[in-house]
């Protein structure tokens, strides 16, 4: 299993590490560590970053890595640096498809204005973008030791995706994990029911959404906990997205994981998805897609 770690030295990159540090296997993960040197019109957000000539920033990304290779390897990690020049968000892009990386772990500024509307650009382009699945992280919402994580599955194979990608990543022993499923509202009437009969054909349309989302949780949480891992469901109603959402950001979750449905870029790119609005809010999330090249 490859994994990419965008580093840039700021904050949000360190965050990411931590959370590696605190999530991932050791065994069968092969660390990547990229600093880019940016080169050409700079945008708005970087222009801070931007001050120096490139020569002189060259040296900095040099160090960027050495201290994350650094740091990953004395906590356990297989892992190698790498340096490269030009846009961040299209060489890290590049990496990924040329060298195939699994998984890419990025630090996104998204909880503050300046990171919400700049210096998130990198990272928001790499996950509508990236063809495999990515990690992008605020911050680490808890200091307890053992990690919380959710997972919202609707039955999809999106879903089922993060599941699985659960399993080949993190570490069962340093987490407990809460399978989120939610079970529709049906429409509100324009009216009350008119006879009794149609009341009762809404419960009973109700139990069986209720009664599928249940089993949808179930299933998740036997699968994970076959694979060693302390699973338990959670099962709601209302909105998905807003449950959720609501869930993800209120929950004081290490890592919200969710799953994509393989729609192509233009479906990545469509702002107000479950996952991008997860990706803005939560401390941490995980977007899965496919397993392999």
């Amino acid at each position: 299993m490859k994994v990419l770690h965008a580093a840039d030295g700021l904050e949000a990159a360190e965050e990411a590490r931590r959370l590696m540090k605190k999530l991932f296997r050791r065994e069968g993960l092969e660390v990547t560590v990229v600093s880019v040197t940016s080169t050409g019109l700079p945008s708005l957000g970087e222009l801070p970053y931007r001050l120096d000539p490139k020569e002189l920033r060259r040296p900095d990304s040099v160090a960027i890595v050495d201290a994350a290779v650094e740091d990953l390897r004395g906590a356990g990690f297989s892992v190698s640096g790498r340096v490269c020049e030009g846009d961040p968000a299209t060489e890290v892009l590049h990496l990924i498809e040329r060298d195939w990386f699994d998984v890419t772990v990025i630090g996104t500024g998204h909880h503050t204005w300046m990171g919400a509307h700049l210096l998130g650009s990198v990272s928001t382009n790499v996950l509508h973008s990236s063809p495999s699945s990515v990690l992008m992280v605020h911050k680490i919402e808890s200091d307890d030791e053992v990690a919380r994580v959710l997972v919202a599955t609707d039955g999809s194979r999106g879903s089922d995706q993060a599941v699985q990608w659960l399993s080949r990543i993190i570490d069962p022993e340093l987490c407990t994990v809460t399978v989120l499923s939610v079970a529709p509202d049906l429409p509100t009437p324009v009216m009350p029911p008119l006879v009794p009969l149609m009341a009762e054909a809404d419960d009973r349309t109700r139990h069986a959404m209720e009664a599928r989302a249940s089993q949808i949780a179930g299933k998740a949480v036997s699968a994970l906990n076959d694979l060693g891992f302390k699973a338990e469901p959670k099962v709601v109603s209302g909105s998905p997205v807003e449950q959720v959402l609501k869930e993800a950001t209120t929950g004081r979750y290490d890592l919200v994981a969710v799953g994509t449905r393989g729609m192509g870029a233009m479906h990545r790119t469509m702002i107000g998805s479950v996952s991008d609005q997860i990706t803005r809010h939560a401390g941490a999330t995980f977007v899965a897609r496919r397993l392999t090249h």
